[in-house]
């Protein structure tokens, strides 16, 4: 094999890897959002829907797409979506 040529291999798949957004999520974007949305629905039946729709658009620069949400951090956002329109 001492005539072969070696030709420089060039990718040509433009695919990328999927790379987490840079962005700080919204919290309806972190995992459990759904299950606590359910959860607290059934304790405050009260409470009406765009408030939920309202918290789950919140971010802030803690958020981690590692992070989990549970119920009481979601009523937490709640009553700050709550006071915050009063």
């Amino acid at each position: 094999m001492p005539n072969v040529i070696r030709l420089p291999i060039k990718k040509t798949s433009t695919r990328s890897k999927r790379r987490a957004p840079t962005r700080a999520p919204m919290l309806c974007e972190l995992r459990g959002f759904l299950e606590a949305v359910r959860e607290a629905r059934e304790m405050c039946p009260s409470l009406p829907r765009w408030v939920f729709v309202s918290a789950g658009r919140c971010t802030h620069d803690e958020f981690s797409w590692g992070h989990r949400v549970d119920v009481t951090v979601l009523l937490s956002w709640v009553d700050y979506v709550l006071v915050s329109a009063a």
